[in-house]
């Protein structure tokens, strides 16, 4: 009963040596989401010292429009392109919670809250690109392009005790400008084409700014809890990349392609209490090899090792502290609800790894393919968590921010198979399969005991979908099934996280009323699980808190018609 609607339009033309497409959007969804929450904790004699129970309904309404379009133009050698878009979306919304707590401090953070938001963005973007082929063949492309993101946001929510008596008005207004600008360069040649070998050379440079303009104002009870540091920040991000690779075939049965990519990251942050000055670099070398089992086909063989890199976001680097939105500033919180805060000083995740590949090309458009690879980590960011004396509070509060925790590693397989009737001898079967299953394994060096994995890495996933176009009547028919097991992943603090097993299963049906109509009906998680994640802290004490989390989820049916002109 929560409706929701989108009306595309898709147009692209060709005149002379210019073509292009746009595309628009207009949509509208009404959400409503449950979740119940239960917490629980212990001492180290195993005495239950906690119980609470906290059920949260939310419903928001969303709207929001967009457009984006390509046009490109060919006059002799050069080549021009301009990519715009636009994004427009509001979404206001209202939620309630009651909290029910048989047994801990008394009395409890509170009874029932009220809460509302609104919210809307703008999103602007302009990007565009020139390639020139150069008399000896090269070609030289220049690319450059802006954006400006513009979001607010304002909330407010009441805390009401058992007898409706008001204990916490908490009022948020924040309000987030971003602004871009992207240049870069590259360069191609061809070095040698000679018999069965071609043999080339690219290069090219990327330059990045980005500029962030952050206010926000957090009140407590009419109090600013965060005023130490400030209601303004202001962070820049600069990032500078130069690579150079060489791309090599050779008897149209070998490929080779050598690469070198450096790339330097400074970003800056200057609010009242924070100020941030992180620098960092990394240089990533990389190497693919094909072979092609004969000359023309499409059977290969991949092999890969490369050097690769995750950087820290802005948030991570230079966040404010969010606070617990449960537990009131003035006293303790609980380590299962911490407040939440950046890490100047974090450095961008590094790997080492390989990966071995083989790729089967059938007669009937089929393709099987099968995948391993390994990787090694260095400087694994993770969330760590730590009673710690704090400005925003008077008592010492639990703090998670992310750190640097060393090494980890992480292998895995997959398979995927797409196949048609006809690649497994049933030539009259208007039928086609789609799967893929994967297994992975991962250990973090700095945990200890089982299940020190990757953090919501599960053991493996697997993935059925089939289709059936009839050809006595005018429909086609198809479903997928998703799974992916229950896991559990041991955090570094003694924190546990555990998932429980996700399945989803979707089906469509698609009646052609003429070659160029249809009328669509589609289902998604058909038969919906509710979701049961649970996070376990045990503490230096020896007490243990749990907090499990049950969320609904719903079945999406759905009827689209399709024009095509």
């Amino acid at each position: 009963d929560r409706p929701q609607g989108n009306l595309p339009w898709p147009r692209g033309d060709r005149k002379g040596s210019m073509d292009y497409t746009v595309t628009g959007t207009v949509s509208g969804r009404r959400q409503q989401d449950e979740t119940t929450s239960s917490i629980t904790g212990a001492n180290a004699d195993g005495q239950p010292v906690l119980a609470q129970q906290i059920h949260n309904r939310s419903q928001s309404d969303n709207a929001a429009a967009f457009v984006s379009g390509r046009w490109r133009w060919q006059a002799g050698r050069d080549r021009w392109e301009l990519q715009p878009f636009v994004n427009l979306s509001r979404a206001q919304g209202r939620g309630m919670s009651d909290l029910q707590q048989t047994l801990g401090a008394m009395p409890p953070p509170y009874a029932h809250a009220d809460s509302q938001f609104s919210s809307h963005s703008e999103q602007g973007r302009l990007a565009g690109s020139w390639m020139r082929v150069l008399d000896s063949g090269a070609r030289l492309l220049w690319r450059g392009g802006g954006s400006l993101n513009l979001s607010e946001r304002e909330s407010e929510a009441m805390q009401r005790s058992a007898d409706g008596g008001l204990l916490r008005l908490r009022q948020d207004h924040s309000r987030i400008e971003d602004q871009s600008l992207t240049l870069g360069g590259r360069y191609s040649q061809l070095i040698v084409r000679q018999g069965n070998q071609d043999h080339s050379l690219v290069a090219g440079w990327e330059v990045q700014l980005n500029r962030r303009l952050a206010a926000r104002t957090l009140l407590d009870n009419g109090v600013s809890r965060l005023a130490d540091f400030g209601d303004d920040v202001q962070a820049a991000t600069r990032r500078l990349a130069v690579y150079v690779q060489d791309e090599w075939e050779i008897g149209k049965v070998w490929g080779i392609h050598l690469g070198l990519r450096w790339e330097g990251i400074n970003t800056r942050s200057d609010s009242a209490l924070l100020k941030v000055d992180n620098t960092s670099s990394v240089a990533t070398p990389l190497a693919h090899f094909v072979w092609r089992l004969a000359p023309g086909s499409r059977d290969q063989v991949r092999l890969s090792l490369t050097r690769s890199y995750r950087t820290p976001s802005t948030a991570q680097l230079i966040g404010r502290p969010v606070l617990s939105g449960l537990y009131p500033v003035e006293g303790p919180n609980q380590p299962t609800r911490p407040d939440r805060s950046g890490n100047p000083l974090l450095k961008p995740e590094v790997a080492r790894g390989a990966d071995l590949a083989f790729e089967r090309f059938l007669q009937g458009g089929g393709v099987l393919s099968a995948n391993v690879f390994v990787r090694h980590i260095d400087d694994l960011i993770r969330n760590v968590r730590a009673l710690q004396p704090v400005v925003w509070s008077p008592v010492p509060r639990w703090v998670s921010s992310p750190r640097n925790i060393g090494a980890a590693q992480t292998a895995g397989c997959e398979v995927e198979a797409r196949l048609r009737a006809p690649d497994v001898g049933l030539p009259n079967w208007p039928l086609t399969v789609r799967s893929n299953a994967s297994r992975f394994w991962s250990r973090v060096d700095q945990v200890a005991g089982p299940n020190k994995r990757l953090d919501q890495q599960p053991n493996w996933t697997a993935n059925l979908g089939l289709d059936w176009a009839s050809r006595s009547m005018p429909w086609t028919w198809g479903g997928n099934l998703n799974l992916t097991p229950a896991f559990v992943v041991r955090q570094i603090d003694g924190q546990y996280y555990e998932q429980g097993r996700k399945r989803v299963i979707a089906a469509y049906a698609l009646w052609r009323l003429s070659p160029l109509t249809g009328l669509r009906f589609s289902v998604s998680n058909a038969d919906p699980l509710d979701y049961l994640p649970r996070n376990t802290s045990e503490l230096e004490d020896g007490s243990v808190q749990r907090q499990q989390t049950l969320a609904r989820t719903y079945a999406v049916w759905g009827a689209r018609r399709e024009w095509k002109f």
